[in-house]
């Protein structure tokens, strides 16, 4: 996985007859708002 920003994320992968795709998505407002919330599983992130 790899980020562009620090509110998406984006992965590279292969399909079968080996064409390169990308799949992005951006959490909404409330989803970060929701992820931030006590008790609440956080977003995925990578390490920079």
């Amino acid at each position: 996985m790899r980020s562009y920003s620090d509110r998406q994320c984006n992965v590279m992968f292969h399909d079968p007859d080996g064409n390169e795709l990308e799949a992005i998505w951006e959490p909404t407002a409330e989803e970060v708002a929701g992820a931030e919330e006590p008790g609440a599983t956080p977003l995925p992130m990578l390490a920079h």
